[in-house]
C-alpha cells in the first residue's frame, strides 16, 4: 500500500525520535506507533516538536504555528500522549487551523489522585496533600498547579467536544474520560510487545528484575523491596536488579531504603536522571529469571510485555487495567495490591517453575505493534471522517 494524501501533524517533545525513553512509557508507545510502517503507509506524518523547557516552550509553540500556517494539506492534529505539555499545543494548533484534534490517552492525566470523580478542580486540590510523599509546601503547590492545568485541559477538550476526539488504550481510561464527558474510543490491544532476542544471554544473573520510569512509590519501589526481603528469607543468595529513571524520589533515598531493609548484598541499583536506554533494558531482561513489578498506579505497562517476550514470567498487582491487558496470560501472576506475602510466594513459585519461560514467550507472540498501530490508524481515520462529515473541508480555511 502506498502513501495516501492524508497528512497529519503529530505533536511531540524534542528528543522524541532520538531518545523517547527520557519521557517514559507514553512517549515510547507513541514512538512505536507513529514510526511504524503501517502508520507511514496510511498517513503522511509530520512531526511538530515543542521544547519542554518552560522558558522555551511558548516560543516553540509560536514557531510551530508559523510552520503549520505554511502547510495547507494537513487534515488533523494528533497528540499521542496525555501530558498537558503535549495536549495544550495540539489544541492551540487545532483551533488555529480549525481542524480535528485527536488525543491518545495512555492514562487519565490525574495520576489517580481523584479518578473518575472529577467534578471541579477544587476536588483535585483537596486530594493532593495526602498524596504528597514529603509533605513539603512546594510539593503540594506543584501538584496543585499541575492538577489545575490538567483539569483545565480536560474541560477544554470537553468544551471543544465537537472538534476533539479521544482514543484510550484501556476500558478503565475510557470510562473515566466518559464520566468526565469526553467522547472516547477504546482500542485493543492498546500496546504492542517488542520481540526480544532471548539468545542474548543464556546465563541468568539475577533471580528477579524491576524496571520503572520513574523509580517512585507509585510505581512500587517500596513494595518491591518489602517483597524482596521476604524472598531472601527463603532464598538468601537471591539477587534483585532495580532499573529506572530517577525523578522526584532521589537515588540516595532508594539506596537508604535498600540498606534499611537489609538488602545491600541482595540488590543492585542501575538508575539515572535520563533513564536507561530501552535496548539495554531488553538485553538485561534476558538475564533475569523473573520480573517483579508491584506498581500501584499504572495502565498498560510496556515493560511487562517486554519481560514476557524475553521469556521472563511476571508478578504484579491486580490493578484493573493491568488485569485487562495481561490477566489472560498464565505467566503473569496477579496478587492483591499491597499483599507482599502473596507476591513473595508467587515469585518463589515462578523461580521453581521450569515451564513459565516458554509460557511467557507464547503470551508475548499474541500482541504486536503492527496490530496496535493499525488499530490506532483506523481510529484516527474514523475520527477525521466524522469531523469532516460534520463540518466539511471548508472549515479549515
Amino acid at each position: 500500500m502506498g502513501n495516501t494524501s492524508i497528512k497529519v501533524a503529530v505533536v511531540v517533545p524534542q528528543g522524541f525520535l532520538s531518545y523517547p525513553e527520557a519521557y517514559g512509557g507514553g512517549i515510547v508507545r507513541a514512538y512505536k506507533v507513529y514510526t511504524h510502517q503501517i502508520v507511514r503507509n496510511l498517513f503522511n506524518v509530520e512531526f511538530y516538536f515543542y521544547d519542554t523547557s518552560l522558558t522555551k516552550y511558548p516560543f516553540s509553540i509560536i514557531n510551530n504555528l508559523k510552520a503549520l500556517s505554511r502547510q495547507k494539506d494537513i487534515l488533523a492534529i494528533v497528540a499521542p500522549w496525555e501530558s498537558y505539555f503535549n495536549i495544550f499545543p495540539a489544541l492551540i494548533f487545532g483551533l488555529f487551523r480549525r481542524m480535528p484534534v485527536i488525543v491518545i490517552f495512555n492514562a487519565v492525566p490525574l495520576l489517580g489522585e481523584v479518578g473518575s470523580n472529577v467534578k471541579s478542580w477544587t476536588n483535585a486540590l483537596r486530594a493532593i496533600p495526602a498524596k504528597c510523599i514529603h509533605g513539603k509546601r512546594v510539593c503540594v503547590l506543584k501538584a496543585s498547579l499541575r492538577n489545575f492545568w490538567i483539569l483545565t485541559l480536560l474541560r477544554t477538550i470537553k468544551f471543544l467536544n465537537h472538534r476533539t476526539f479521544a482514543i484510550a488504550i484501556t476500558p478503565g481510561v475510557a470510562q473515566t474520560l466518559a464520566d468526565i464527558g469526553i467522547r472516547v474510543e477504546n482500542i485493543y490491544p492498546g500496546n504492542g510487545i517488542d520481540p526480544v532476542n532471548t539468545a542474548e544471554s543464556s546465563v541468568k544473573l539475577w533471580e528477579s528484575c524491576y524496571v520503572a520510569s520513574p523509580l517512585h512509590v507509585d510505581k512500587g519501589i517500596i513494595d518491591v523491596l518489602a517483597i524482596w526481603r521476604l524472598v531472601t528469607q527463603r532464598h538468601p543468595s537471591a539477587k534483585l536488579l532495580l532499573i529506572g529513571r530517577i525523578s522526584d524520589y532521589p537515588k540516595e533515598q532508594i539506596t537508604a531504603l535498600i540498606e534499611r531493609y537489609g538488602l545491600k548484598n541482595n540488590t543492585q541499583l542501575l538508575a539515572s536522571e535520563k533513564g536507561i536506554p530501552r535496548a539495554f533494558i531488553l538485553k538485561i531482561l534476558t538475564a533475569c529469571r523473573t520480573f517483579l513489578y508491584p506498581t500501584r498506579k499504572d495502565v498498560w505497562p510496556l515493560v511487562i510485555g517486554e519481560a514476557l517476550s524475553a521469556g521472563v514470567p511476571v508478578v504484579t498487582y491486580n490493578l484493573p487495567d493491568i488485569e485487562y491487558a495481561y490477566g489472560w496470560c498464565p505467566a503473569v501472576r496477579l496478587v492483591n495490591t499491597g499483599d507482599i506475602v502473596r507476591a513473595s510466594k508467587e515469585l518463589l513459585n515462578l523461580l521453581n517453575d521450569k515451564t513459565a519461560p516458554q509460557i511467557a514467550r507464547h503470551c508475548a507472540q499474541k500482541t504486536t505493534w503492527r496490530r496496535t498501530a493499525l488499530l490506532e490508524a483506523k481510529a484516527i481515520l474514523t475520527s477525521v471522517a466524522k469531523y469532516y462529515n460534520i463540518f466539511g473541508t471548508e472549515s479549515r480555511h
